[in-house]
């Protein structure tokens, strides 16, 4: 007998402690983010820097109108930064 009450007791238990980790847990976070929502502060000024990496093998005849491309982004020129990457190219890749 005792020895079914104890299996009782984690099956029990097991079947809880699921529940609460699926269910319970985030239904309180829900809860509470209804009940007692935190204001959230929104900075409009801020623009992030922007990095482009180019990587190019034997692209010297298409990077000019590529890199011509980027340059007329509509984003402040100091926060943008192009890198170019040559692997070895055995035309002018690297002269662009």
């Amino acid at each position: 007998m005792a020895l079914q009450s104890w299996a009782w007791l984690l099956v029990v238990g097991g079947t809880s402690v699921l529940a609460y980790v699926l269910l319970g847990y985030p239904l309180l976070l829900a809860l509470r983010a209804r009940l007692a929502p935190r204001p959230v502060a929104v900075d409009t000024s801020f623009e992030p820097s922007l990095s482009i990496l180019i990587s190019a093998y034997c692209e010297a005849r298409d990077l000019p109108g590529k890199l011509a491309s980027l340059w007329r982004l509509d984003y402040p020129p100091q926060q943008l930064e192009v890198l170019m990457a040559d692997d070895g190219s055995a035309d002018d890749t690297a002269l662009v």
